[in-house]
């Protein structure tokens, strides 16, 4: 069975199923793109392409770790030096252990968090979308949540103590804040001009939102549970973080330029992004879990 078939059963059955609208899908191995394939719908009224652009959101959080793994072998940054030395107000952080009818129920960490609790999501921030103490926390207190896109949103208690579990959330965001406190760059210029320049091939995965043709924009779609009917909405934006938003370019890529980035990253013998076997293997870690 050819590869492009291997696609073709996976995301055909996904689209028959009602499981997705429409998919795109490609395999990557040492040599680079092998098997790219589109199944599905793109909107209403157009079928889903290989080279149609997705709002890529999170996937942001991958480009930002390899940004930090920059600055850690460039002295700036040290995987497991407490944050707080580099953000002061780090040092008052508190963990939620209840809400009540008093109030929060707050306790300083016993442990300190650090850049690799940042990169791999086990600091203790959450998103309160998936964290139900933090967004009653949220509603309490009257902050700004992570959708508004504000930094306040990052201003937040700790859901357990430093290293104890591993759950998803903002961490990302605090250690591209991190990044810019220690090196004096905004992260967006650091990606430009440590990251994107260096690779041409990766243009378009920062390509500023006039630059896409929007024919050839995904629509987004909303997921009716009765009869699985996705319903397109084709003025909805995804809400990214913080860390998305400074890249600054509306976060839109193909699954081809993405996948050019899985291939650069992790098979390219070019030292230009990682100069030490440790820290590459290290972006590995970070990427299955920040993704």
């Amino acid at each position: 069975m050819s590869l492009d078939h291997v696609i073709d059963d996976c995301l055909g059955k996904a689209v028959d199923d009602r499981i997705v609208p429409g998919a795109v899908g490609a395999i990557v191995d040492k040599g680079g793109l092998v098997a790219i394939r589109a199944h599905g719908a793109k909107s209403q009224d157009s079928a889903m392409q290989a080279d149609t652009v997705f709002q890529i959101a999170s996937m942001t959080k991958p480009i930002a770790g390899v940004a930090c793994l920059q600055a850690v072998e460039r002295g700036l940054l040290q995987l497991d030096q407490p944050a707080a030395e580099i953000i002061p107000q780090l040092a008052d952080l508190q963990v939620l252990e209840d809400i009540n009818e008093s109030g929060p129920v707050l306790r300083s960490p016993k442990t300190p968090v650090t850049l690799r609790n940042l990169l791999t999501h086990t600091s203790g921030f959450t998103y309160e979308v998936w964290n139900s103490e933090i967004a009653r926390w949220i509603e309490h207190e009257g902050t700004p949540g992570i959708a508004s896109r504000e930094l306040a949103s990052l201003n937040r208690p700790l859901s357990f103590e430093p290293g104890q579990r591993w759950e998803y959330g903002i961490g990302i965001d605090w250690a591209g804040q991190l990044l810019e406190a220690a090196s004096g760059v905004k992260l967006s210029d650091w990606m430009r001009e440590e990251i994107f320049a260096l690779w041409v091939c990766l243009t378009p995965l920062i390509a500023a939102a006039p630059k896409w043709k929007s024919a050839k924009l995904l629509c987004t779609f909303s997921l009716k549970i009765n009869g699985k009917r996705y319903l397109p909405n084709p003025h909805k934006l995804l809400q990214s973080s913080i860390a998305a938003a400074a890249v600054s370019f509306q976060q839109r890529s193909t699954t081809r330029s993405s996948s050019k980035w899985f291939y650069v990253v992790e098979n390219t013998k070019d030292t230009r992004f990682f100069r030490r076997r440790w820290c590459r293997q290290c972006h590995r870690t970070t990427w299955g879990i920040c993704a």
